[in-house]
């Protein structure tokens, strides 16, 4: 029996101003201080959750984009608040 090649009919996109809400969302996350060391700062940047929301809006409004970003990393954090980063 052979399997059907999978379908992909929607191409790969991302925003065209990725690069301008990843420095946004790294200077949000310096100047809130959302994260207690250093090694969550490097969790929080390696997720790239900038780079999670211009994928998903490819179309969208860089602030908003950089604003959905974000919250997905301050959702993340609040969830991990009662146990440290995994190294």
């Amino acid at each position: 029996m052979a399997v059907a090649a999978l379908l992909l009919p929607i191409e790969p996109a991302i925003h065209p101003e990725a690069d301008l809400i990843e420095e946004q969302v790294t200077a949000w996350l310096d100047r809130c201080g959302t994260y207690a060391s250093e090694l969550e700062r490097a969790w929080l940047l390696a997720i790239n959750g900038a780079e999670l929301m211009a994928r998903v809006y490819p179309n969208g409004m860089a602030e908003r984009v950089a604003l959905s970003a974000e919250w997905y990393l301050w959702a993340l954090v609040r969830k991990c608040m009662t146990r440290p980063f995994a190294p």
